[in-house]
């Protein structure tokens, strides 16, 4: 019988999916790390599909565009990845806290579907 303990660490890498807004534009984020992304001045959604939950950080000195795509590119991804079962956890002292305990891997959401949600003709 196998035993979980003798599994060994639980593996302490994270992959996330995320799109970054940076006064109204697409900021790329791969190969970034966690402090260069989020920042006062930018507003970022992280998706991690394993646990089902999406992060949504919005600095306080974002323009309101910024927040607005955020949030409504949030909503559309619950929707559409998850039913509307996703977690949104949109506190940013709880998406520091749960995120530094990572190594985190991050792969930009394609720029032609992130069009296609933000910008529907």
């Amino acid at each position: 019988m196998l035993s979980l303990h003798k599994l060994g660490p639980p593996d302490v890498k994270k992959f996330l999916k995320v799109a970054a807004f940076s006064f109204g534009t697409l900021m790329p984020t791969r190969g970034k790390d966690l402090p260069e992304i989020l920042r006062d001045d930018v507003c970022v959604v992280l998706l991690d599909e394993i646990k089902s939950k999406i992060y949504l950080w919005t600095g306080e000195k974002a323009n309101l565009l910024d927040k607005v795509k955020a949030a409504y590119l949030s909503r559309v991804l619950n929707w559409k990845l998850f039913g509307g079962a996703a977690e949104i956890i949109q506190d940013n002292n709880v998406i520091q806290s749960e995120l530094s305990k990572f190594k985190l891997i991050l792969s930009d959401l394609p720029r032609a579907y992130l069009r296609g949600i933000l910008e529907p003709e």
